[in-house]
């Protein structure tokens, strides 16, 4: 710690130095270019050439030990992978480095490949041995990649080709991976993980009831998870998912205002009007259904922009507002909800 904190403070007052000389040198540089000229010096010989591909594979070809490690840790496959040089990569493992190797935060050349997109790398990688259960500091192993990815049928494709390849869903995938790809719209890599046995708990079901994903609903209701969880049937409002709705307080869940309140915000209508019917009968309560459609929108004091949607009575017509992000009065979370619950029967 020690030596780290007089590296620090060398550092710190060497560009103080260098500020000082400069300044005197030339008075027109800016202190911008000066610190601009300070990191540039600080570069080491692959840091200049890295993002070309000639350069680097010059490079490599002269290196004798192609397992020394450079900055944070990251050895040369780290840098080939995650900028995608296939060749270079290939060129690597002929050269004997290992397609293993971890850097300072447990990431391996797999990892980089996976994360950064280059997906024909990450093939290579794996079927030349990488191994795809190998997890960085924060316990996470190659393949939580994919939940990232915005082509769905990719991103099933490559847990497919992961576990042909030896992945282990039920040793080395876990929860979060699960609960990752419900939350961000995988629906069906959450269907191959639970086919394959992957562990679940209770969060994995309020996201697929929130989501709306019912054959994801009912593979983890006949797996055990627990309907009977606090906040689930709201989850389920949000989606207007109305099977999964139904299910819920079949299996014992009692609907309160600020429940149907919720799905009349995310333009669930059908959930709302059953849910008040029951609501009615169980306790003699009664939502109006149409009290958010009567709400002015106030966009609030702060100055981010999201679109949200209210209800024009003078035109009977919704509309888009913007909302600040904080305090204020959002009627909708959007037009398409206000129409669903509004505009339907007028």
């Amino acid at each position: 710690m020690k030596n780290k904190s007089i590296a620090v403070v060398s550092g710190f007052l060497f560009i103080m130095a260098l500020f000082a000389s400069t300044a005197i040198a030339n008075e027109k540089e800016s202190p911008d270019d000066i610190l601009k000229q300070f990191f540039e010096s600080q570069k080491t010989q692959l840091d200049t050439i890295v993002d070309d591909h000639a350069a680097m594979k010059e490079y490599v070809v002269s290196q004798k030990d192609v397992n020394v490690r450079y900055s944070k840790g990251n050895t040369l496959l780290h840098y080939a992978a995650n900028r995608g040089y296939l060749e270079i990569v290939e060129l690597l493992l002929k050269k004997g480095a290992d397609i293993n190797a971890r850097d300072n935060d447990n990431r391996t050349p797999l990892h980089e490949a996976m994360a950064y997109r280059r997906y024909d790398v990450a093939r290579y990688l794996v079927e030349h041995g990488a191994d795809t259960s190998l997890k960085n500091k924060d316990g996470e192993t190659p393949l939580i990649s994919v939940v990232y990815m915005d082509d769905k049928k990719l991103a099933a494709d490559l847990v497919d080709f992961f576990i042909k390849r030896g992945f282990d869903v039920r040793k080395s995938a876990d929860a979060h991976l699960l609960n990752e790809a419900i939350g961000r719209g995988h629906r069906a890599v959450a269907l191959i993980l639970l086919e394959k046995g992957v562990t679940f708990n209770d969060a994995s079901l309020a996201r697929a009831a929130a989501e709306g994903y019912e054959d994801v609903f009912q593979i983890l209701l006949a797996k055990g998870a627990d309907p009977s969880q606090k906040g689930i049937l709201r989850a389920a409002c949000g989606s207007g998912n109305l099977t999964i709705v139904k299910t819920l307080v079949e299996k014992g869940q009692q609907p309160s205002a600020d429940d149907i309140d919720f799905a009349l915000y995310k333009g669930s209508a059908q959930a709302a009007l059953y849910l008040n019917t029951l609501l009615k009968k169980s306790k003699g309560q009664e939502v109006d259904l149409r009290k958010r459609c009567r709400m002015e929108p106030d966009g609030g004091p702060c100055k981010a922009l999201f679109d949200a949607g209210y209800y024009d009575r003078a035109a009977k017509t919704c509309r888009t507002f913007i909302y600040g992000g904080c305090n204020g009065t959002v009627p909708f979370e959007t037009v398409e909800a206000c129409r669903n619950v509004c505009e339907d029967g007028k």
